[in-house]
Order: structure tokens, then sequence, then C-alpha cells
């Protein structure tokens, strides 16, 4: 069974001068089974800690969903996490 289910994962982020849009995610999918260990690697600004935030529930995705041990994260409320 997975604990962490990611789905079409996306992240955009618009910037304060221009209003240009900017895909931190895009299209992520992943799952992690019980007793699995996970690194995240990646080059500087490819969006790790964006994953990890969204995963950690302190941001929140523009598009797909998380679920932990099986619950949407977007379904839980915030007073609850």
């Amino acid at each position: 069974m997975s604990i962490l289910e990611v789905t079409g994962l996306k992240k955009t982020y618009t910037t304060r001068f221009g209003g240009h849009k900017v895909e931190a995610l895009k299209n992520v999918n992943f799952t992690v089974e019980q007793g699995e260990y996970v690194a995240i690697m990646g080059e500087s600004g490819s969006g790790k800690t964006t994953l990890l935030n969204i995963v950690a529930s302190l941001d929140r995705p523009t598009g797909g969903k998380v679920c932990l041990d099986g619950s949407d994260l977007s379904s839980i409320k915030e007073s609850a996490i």
C-alpha cells in the first residue's frame, strides 16, 4: 500500500512585476510505499523545495493531488493538519 501518492502535481507562480507565469512543478507523479526511503535530487531551481512544501502541506498545488495514507491533502482542513 502506498503511504504517499502524488498525481499530476503542478505549481505555477506569477511574478510580481510583469505578471509572467513560472512553472515550478509540471505533471509530477510518484508513489512511496511503506518502508521505502526516498531522496529528492535535482539542480538548483528545479522545484525540490516547492515539492517538499506541498507534500508537507505548507503550500497548496496549482493542480494535481497529494494523498497521504489514502487521504487527499486538499480535502483536509488546515486546522486538522
